[in-house]
């Protein structure tokens, strides 16, 4: 237990200093402790001169649009409007519930650009931690933009872009092992 709460810490302090993108997934069953290590992991981050964006969602919310989005990037949303292309920005507001939406809503891809060009943008400026706790309850519109930006914000070998010091680090609930106390139980 000492090794992986080590292993953590680590990775959360060496995200203020990272100079690409790197991710941490913390898996185990309920009650494992999976959400005490990510919250001092996020803690670690943040001291350690991170700006750490969270997500906590929880099944009473997996099926909420956007949720999850709301919570990493309406907060910092502003700081980094003008660096994101008009239309992206208008969809990722209105999929924030930040504007109304007209008669269509925002294709799901043009949420995900405004995503990428908003990590992007908060990267440039110092290392992020994106920080999702409990991330199998995250809503499928917040959980495929996400995925879009991250398969994105590495910058390619052909690519002009400058590495992302973006760190991601979530937990995940696994099935629990079979016990035959808890056979047919969720």
């Amino acid at each position: 237990r000492a090794a992986i709460r080590r292993r953590v810490r680590a990775f959360a302090s060496d995200a203020a200093t990272r100079k690409g993108p790197a991710a941490l997934v913390i898996m185990g069953e309920a009650g494992a402790g999976k959400s005490s290590l990510w919250y001092g992991a996020a803690e670690t981050a943040a001291e350690a001169g991170c700006l750490v964006l969270r997500s906590e969602p929880s099944a009473s919310e997996a099926d909420s649009p956007f949720s999850g989005l709301s919570d990493l990037v309406a907060e910092v949303l502003p700081a980094v409007a003008d660096g994101i292309p008009a239309p992206q920005l208008e969809a990722l507001e209105i999929a924030l519930l930040l504007r109304p939406s007209g008669d269509e809503p925002p294709a799901p891809h043009v949420i995900g650009r405004a995503v990428l060009a908003a990590l992007r943008s908060l990267a440039a400026r110092g290392p992020v931690l994106l920080a999702i706790d409990d991330v199998q309850w995250l809503d499928p519109g917040s959980f495929e933009a996400l995925a879009f930006a991250l398969r994105r914000i590495a910058a390619g070998p052909r690519s002009a872009l400058p590495p992302v010091a973006l760190s991601v680090l979530l937990s995940a609930r696994t099935e629990a092992p079979a016990d035959p106390r808890t056979v047919g139980e969720p």
